[in-house]
């Protein structure tokens, strides 16, 4: 092989080695965006699709599919938590839970969480 095909052959080599490397990467740092912690920051200035890390208890279940009462030690807010989502983990009102999720504020009515993962604490 000549010395004129072997550099691009290389180079092509190393394009693709660093571009499979990078497509298996995840970034794992800090979010650009603010996460909200508890129930009283959400009702005080609630933001559609504010992302949302809250710790507290699920104190009562609507009749509502999925609709529960969230509760912190800053208040008390509705959340929608699709059954999935407690990935078979046994949760009642004396269960320590962080709920990860988005907030969600239509026009009226008052602002309420979606739910994308449910954890139980164990301190």
């Amino acid at each position: 092989m000549s010395k004129k095909f072997i550099l691009p052959a290389l180079v092509a080599v190393f394009s693709t080695l660093v571009l499979v490397s990078a497509a298996n990467a995840q970034y794992t740092g800090p979010q650009g965006e603010a996460v909200i912690t508890t129930v009283g920051a959400i009702l005080e200035k609630p933001q559609d699709d504010q992302a949302v890390t809250l710790r507290g208890y699920l104190v009562q279940k609507l009749d509502q599919d999925d609709k529960y009462i969230f509760s912190d030690t800053t208040g008390k807010i509705s959340v929608e938590i699709d059954e999935d989502d407690f990935k078979g983990q046994a949760v009642n009102e004396k269960t320590h839970v962080q709920l990860s999720g988005e907030v969600d504020k239509d026009l009226i009515g008052d602002p309420e969480v979606d739910v994308e993962h449910v954890t139980i604490i164990t301190e």
